[in-house]
């Protein structure tokens, strides 16, 4: 039919209202209609595809949701009748405990990386209310439960026989712990029982919350657990724990040393050991061992949280400078050390700052980052003390940096009375060692060598700075042999190291050896090439051998590694004079004079400039 009347069209047979006409024009119409049927099928087959995948992808990402789930679940506890009539129901009794939980974990400052549990919480932990009937809610908690990695709490509170409360709580799957009181000790035994649940899941970070609490032997039976454990990570924190909370050097060494041999790259106990050493005064060891440290700053990054690796790292680095005399890098790197502290630790990293200042003869910078920080008062440092105890002072090391010894003395006499009266941590050592080298030193400078000798006899034999300031008391003692005796012992325990060879020097000027201080000084310097001390003693035995040119290029090179120092632009000036070099000595004066200087320099600067 179709064909018969397409041929009539071609040959101009049909009439315009002839049937063959109508014929086509309705066909045509038909095949319009099919075409835009067929335009909108594939637009409902394209939506209807696309609706299948965003369902596949929501499911999808549901179930990838579920399977990175973590945290803490605590579901509502089961409760007595009378306890939900007075609106302790099992919500509120399971947010109560949630709270404690919350409480304890806030409470928990630990320089431990998260990343090395192997149960994290994180800040994941959360109430769990099931609800009836299907819903998305309710198949996303299912879908967590069975394929997330969440520790999820229960628990019950119920009557015993003789009217007093039970909690029980468990963990998982595991055998519950159960407390047992009065019903007005409710709240304490909701306590106890998170407690329970904090030990079990989250053993290290329960010990540092027991330490914060003042409940060493606690902490030290849950850590004590970890060492007997299988895991051999909590081992590591275990050994490490119980090296932070040991009482004796001794100690602290058995317990890194294990985490160390059996992990050498174990930043947290490397780091421990170093200062734990160096507070006793082993300065070699401690230089070498934060040399380590520094050298494998990756396992630090990885084992310490972010910001307490920043700060150890710096921490680390500031003391190895300090230590081979770069006061002036060891300064900027406490600089920065305040910015990296947390804030429980930013007032000592101040005092820190300053003390390095204050050794790098720069007194004045050291109380201006003081002021800036509200710690110059007398009353923020008694905060201080308070806190940390009587050693934590800044004004004998002002005085030092001048060379007021009788300042020192004066100071560090108080403070190592306060020390002995100071009640101790358990786990902190005796600081008195180091305020006893530098106040024998102070007796030793103002001629009380009976004093300097009682003072520094207490101290250990191994203890490097100790071992120099006996040296050097026997030498103000006018015993050259004894002298020579405990320095060259300094200098064999700290093979690496200046400050032994630049008390040497010292020692030798005290008895007015130049020849023997310039070989002390160089060796110094050799060791130590950004330390002024024993470049200002270069000088100074060049001065003793009248040789004022040459003293005047040694003061030079020290000036610029401590530009604040006054006392020594003082012996440069002293030093062009004698060279003829008098402009010149008049501006080393002027300087001087507008530094800090003690008492009897202030008085001999004075006349020079008139």
């Amino acid at each position: 039919m179709i064909d018969i009347a397409l041929e009539a069209e071609k040959h101009g047979a049909a009439a315009p209202d002839s049937p063959t006409r109508r014929f086509l024009l309705k066909h045509e119409r038909l095949i319009d209609a099919q075409t835009a049927q067929l335009g909108r099928q594939r637009w409902r087959d394209f939506i209807l595809t696309g609706l299948g995948v965003c369902a596949l992808a929501a499911a999808g990402l549901l179930v990838w949701d579920a399977s990175q789930a973590g945290g803490v679940v605590v579901e509502p506890f089961a409760a007595p009748p009378e306890l939900v009539e007075r609106g302790l129901s099992g919500p509120v009794l399971a947010t109560q405990m949630l709270d404690k939980l919350r409480g304890m974990q806030a409470q928990t400052d630990s320089t431990r990386a998260a990343s090395t549990y192997a149960d994290n919480w994180g800040d994941e932990i959360e109430i769990e209310i099931p609800s009836t009937g299907v819903s998305i809610g309710e198949a996303r908690r299912y879908l967590r439960a069975w394929l997330g990695d969440q520790t999820r709490l229960s628990g019950e509170v119920f009557r015993l026989a003789d009217g007093r409360l039970a909690v029980t709580t468990r963990v998982g799957a595991t055998p519950a712990t159960r407390s047992e009181g009065a019903e007005d000790e409710l709240d304490a035994l909701l306590q106890k029982g998170a407690e329970a649940i904090y030990a079990e899941t989250q053993p290290y970070r329960y010990s540092v919350w027991l330490v914060r609490e003042n409940r060493i032997d606690d902490a030290r039976a849950v850590l004590q657990r970890l060492v007997a454990g299988t895991d051999k990570n909590e081992q590591l924190w275990g050994y490490y724990g119980l090296g932070n909370l040991a009482e004796t050097l001794a100690e602290k060494e058995f317990y890194y040393g294990v985490a160390l041999r059996k992990n050498p790259r174990f930043a947290p106990a490397r780091f421990n050991l170093a200062q734990a050493v160096g507070g006793f005064g082993q300065e070699e060891r401690g230089y070498q061992e934060l040399g380590r440290f520094l050298a494998d700053a990756g396992s630090a990054r990885r084992e310490f949280e972010p910001g307490w690796a920043a700060d150890m790292l710096n921490e680390a680095e500031a003391s190895r400078a300090a230590l081979v005399g770069d006061l002036g890098r060891a300064g900027e790197l406490s600089e920065t050390g305040v910015d990296l502290a947390v804030a429980s630790f930013k007032s000592a990293a101040l005092v820190r700052a300053a003390l390095t200042m204050a050794e790098g003869h720069d007194p004045a910078a050291a109380r201006r980052i003081l002021q800036a920080n509200g710690l110059s008062t007398p009353q923020a440092m008694a905060r201080l003390q308070a806190q940390f105890g009587p050693t934590v002072e800044v004004e004998s090391a002002f005085a030092r940096a001048i060379g007021d010894w009788e300042a020192v003395r004066a100071r560090l006499a108080d403070v190592l009375a306060a020390t002995g009266d100071h009640e101790r941590g358990p786990y902190q050592a005796d600081p008195t060692a180091l305020t006893r080298t530098v106040l024998a030193l102070a007796y030793a400078k103002l001629g009380r060598i009976a004093e300097a000798r009682a003072t520094i006899a207490p101290t250990d034999l191994d203890c490097a700075p100790c071992v120099r300031a006996r040296g050097l008391v026997e030498a103000y003692a006018g015993d050259a042999r004894a002298a020579d005796h405990w320095l060259s012992e300094s200098v064999r325990i700290t093979p690496s190291l200046p400050a032994a060879h630049n008390d040497w020097a010292e020692a030798y000027l005290v008895r007015g050896d130049a020849a023997g201080a310039l070989a002390q000084a160089r060796l110094a310097v050799r060791k130590g090439p950004n330390w002024a001390e024993p470049r200002k003693l270069w000088g100074d035995a060049l001065i003793l051998q009248n040789k004022p040119a040459e003293a005047v290029r040694q003061y030079h090179d020290a000036v610029k590694l401590a530009p604040h120092w006054g006392a020594l632009h003082l012996a440069l000036g002293r030093a062009q004079a004698a060279a003829g070099q008098a402009q010149a000595a008049r501006e080393s004066f002027r300087t001087a004079a507008r530094l800090e200087l003690n008492a009897a320099d202030r008085a001999a600067v004075a006349p020079l400039l008139r």
